[in-house]
């Protein structure tokens, strides 16, 4: 059903003092077992005398009363009362008053009306929206509950003495639980009379944040829509939808599996029970509450187009900046078509960073993390957790492990094995990558990727492609493709790196000497920088060390093997290889043949073997 701008008479106004018990902010209400928000009819059937003996007094019983049960943290919203089957010989002479289970509230529902003109079986109803007062004489109806103009009204044995308001409102924001007592009086002697039964029709609502809610749903899945107020709106169960419109709204969804727009205005949003969607607004408004509460909630600025900064720590800190947005008891976050910040919890999050350049920072926990278009950079946890799946999706991705201090593998091509052993981590889409602190293993995609190794002894595979390679700090391994692509730069960094072309058929040749991207296979314009070792593969390579001190090994084939100005260990291996060691140093370099017909140029001093 769709209820638009009910307002309940009496309202926030009614509040006051009453409300000691409210729900508080963001917890869970209980489901009712009836249609809440709907009136709930209680009924006392038994009759009254009027007055229980003689021709005045208390009438018997003395107090009647009726029981209600609601769920805690419920309030009236709206009462009213009939009084059935009402007889009188002089309908005056009748004072009734309702007392609230709390003992103090109340109101005089009729006094000293309808004068000396006898009634039967007349039936009527009590409510502040009725349009006019108990007439004189008393015919049935609905009517506005009456007391006569200068009475003063004081009812016997103990009741407490009549509200000055008499309106039913004075009710609204009481606890309905206990006992409703009806205090029936004849105030004047000569004549009497009787009441069939009487009954109370609550509206009972939570109270939301503090205050009355102005429209309220029901158990069902209900479409609520606020005023361009601000509207206090109660969801209660079922799948609800809510939109508050514009104003400052207060939004309680209650039970089930919500969606919440607050949209324009300085908002609290809380979803309570249920996995609830949190909606913002378009655009930067005022510093807004989006609050879960129970389930596995969803806060979303998918209707934003400018990058938003959203934080699941619980501050006010959220949306655009100077927005002060506050995430509370929320799981899963989507970002906007902006550039975005994203930051997990310690839960299990999905997090999702929709369009622009987005940063994703996911905690502990097994975690979703998605970029959405634009080129994102996904930052993992400092420790290894759950396994986390990321999925950089279109254009050009990163994911960071650089704050880890144990050794990770960074798979780029899919599959549940990255992160710290075990942790199971899933990467596809992405196609940057940094590693930690230790001894990573880097393997790269079919793409163009940026991967870099950081600290530690990291093993570094990079796929087909232009591929960027830095190992960063420490003795690195770089593993080119075992065929020809479109050219890489492969950096070394701080550290005794080495560049390994040992799975490659093709003749190579590699330089040392920070000459320029000459070095692969013929025209394949890889670059080698700040290596200290080189070894070739199977077929004849040109290798040439540079002035550090390298290693050196063509492997198979014929190759050509140059040392450099440091000291070098140049190792043929198999076929009929070239070696030459001269650098006006003699006695620092080593030149091994290994198997074949190899031949050696060395300075004097320096050391042969398995040269014929």
């Amino acid at each position: 059903m769709t209820t638009r701008a009910r307002r309940i008479l009496g309202g926030v106004a009614a509040l006051g003092a009453a409300v000691a018990f409210a729900v508080g902010v963001g917890d869970p209400v209980e489901a009712m077992p009836h249609a809440a928000g709907a009136p709930v009819g209680l009924t006392n059937g038994d009759g009254i005398a009027v007055p229980a003996t003689g021709t005045a007094g208390p009438a018997g019983p003395y107090p009647s009363t009726i029981d209600a049960t609601f769920p805690d943290g419920y309030v009236v919203i709206d009462l009213d009362l009939s009084l059935d089957g009402v007889e009188h010989t002089f309908p005056g002479d009748i004072d009734a008053m309702l007392v609230a289970p709390n003992g103090f509230t109340n109101t005089v529902i009729l006094s000293d009306t309808g004068g000396g003109d006898g009634i039967t079986d007349v039936d009527l109803r009590f409510d502040d929206e009725a349009a006019t007062t108990v007439p004189s004489p008393i015919v049935a109806g609905t009517y506005q509950p009456t007391e006569a103009a200068g009475s003063a009204d004081s009812f016997p044995f103990g009741p407490p003495l009549p509200s000055g308001t008499v309106a039913l409102s004075n009710f609204d924001g009481v606890d309905p639980n206990g006992t409703w007592k009806l205090y029936v009086a004849d105030d004047n002697g000569a004549d009497a009379g009787s009441i069939a039964g009487w009954s109370l029709d609550f509206t009972v609502a939570p109270i939301c944040d503090g205050k009355l809610p102005t429209i309220i749903g029901t158990e069902e899945a209900d479409t609520l829509v606020g005023t361009p107020g601000d509207d206090v709106i109660a969801g209660l169960g079922g799948n609800d939808t809510i939109t508050g419109d514009d104003g400052n709204d207060t939004i309680c969804a209650g039970e089930g599996d919500d969606e919440i727009s607050g949209q324009v205005g300085t908002d609290k949003v809380y979803g309570q029970g249920g996995d609830d969607t949190l909606v913002a607004a378009a655009t930067a408004d005022g510093a807004d509450v989006l609050a879960g509460g129970v389930g596995t909630d969803l806060a979303t600025y998918a209707l934003r187009s400018t990058g938003v900064s959203l934080t699941l720590n619980g501050a006010a800190d959220d949306g655009t900046p100077g927005e002060h947005d506050r995430l509370q008891t929320v799981e899963n976050l989507t970002g906007s078509e902006g550039n975005d910040f994203l930051s997990g919890s310690s839960l299990d999050n999905v997090l999702l960073g929709m369009g622009g350049n987005d940063k994703l920072r996911d905690f502990p926990g097994a975690d979703h993390v998605f970029g959405g278009d634009g080129d994102d950079t996904f930052v993992a946890p400092s420790n290894a957790d759950s396994g986390d799946e990321y999925d950089g999706g279109p254009d050009v991705d990163r994911i960071l492990y650089s704050s880890r201090g144990q050794p990770v593998t960074i798979t780029l091509a899919g599959g549940a094995d990255d992160g710290t052993g075990g942790e199971g981590d899933s990467i596809s889409g992405i196609e940057d990558a940094v590693g930690g602190g230790g001894a990573d293993t880097i393997v790269g995609t079919t793409g163009d990727d940026i991967l870099f190794g950081n600290g530690g002894i990291d093993l570094i595979t990079d796929g087909p492609g232009a591929d960027d390679v830095n190992g960063g700090g420490g003795n690195d391994v770089f593993m080119p493709p075992t065929t020809p692509d479109s050219g890489d730069v492969y950096n070394g960094g701080p550290g005794i790196d080495t560049i390994d072309y040992a799975s490659r058929a093709s003749s190579l040749v590699l330089t040392l000497n920070y000459g320029a991207s000459n070095d692969g296979a013929a025209g394949e314009g890889d670059w080698l920088i700040a290596m200290e070792n080189a070894f070739g593969g199977f077929g004849d390579d040109t290798i040439t060390g540079s002035v550090s001190d390298n290693y050196l090994r063509g492997w198979g084939g014929s190759d050509v093997i140059t040392g450099g100005g440091g000291s070098d260990l140049l190792l043929g291996d198999g076929a009929a290889d070239t070696l030459d060691t001269v650098d006006g140093i003699g006695g620092n370099d080593t030149a091994n043949g290994g198997n074949g017909a190899d031949t050696a140029t060395i300075d004097p001093g320096d050391t042969q073997v398995n040269i014929p």
